[in-house]
């Protein structure tokens, strides 16, 4: 059975990031390892870390190929992982951490090994239930 291009994008997405040196914070791409390098377009060929959202991104752009058909693709991801964690998804990315990142993708994908007793998912369930800033 073939995955609809949504969750092709999600899978996509969480390899980049489960590897801790492509991820980074405060920018969709870097040109070097997690925090190291200028920050780029997640859809250069020099882009060698994303955060979540530049993850997405690139993503979806390898699925479809498609510039026109990355953007609204990536509007409607980010909107069901905001809308999941309770925040956007760039705060879940730059101030819970990318542990908290993978949670919320494992999530979505509705990953049965996922329990509240894992250390990912505690992160992400203190996230969602941290007092916003006043």
């Amino acid at each position: 059975m073939s995955q609809t291009i949504e969750r092709q994008v999600y899978e996509r997405a969480r390899a980049i990031i489960a590897d801790p040196n492509k991820w980074t914070v405060l920018t969709r791409a870097r040109t070097g390892t997690r925090h190291r390098g200028e920050p780029c377009d997640a859809l250069s060929p020099k882009a060698h870390s994303f955060c979540a959202i530049g993850a997405l991104q690139r993503s979806a752009f390898e699925v479809t190929g498609s510039l026109d058909k990355t953007e609204p693709i990536l509007c409607r991801i980010e909107q069901q992982l905001s809308d999941l964690a309770g925040m956007p998804l760039s705060q879940v990315n730059d101030w819970h951490g990318r542990e908290a990142v993978l949670a919320l993708f494992d999530k979505a994908l509705g990953r049965s090994n996922m329990s509240p007793g894992d250390e990912a998912m505690k992160v992400l369930t203190n996230a969602i239930n941290r007092p916003a800033l006043a």
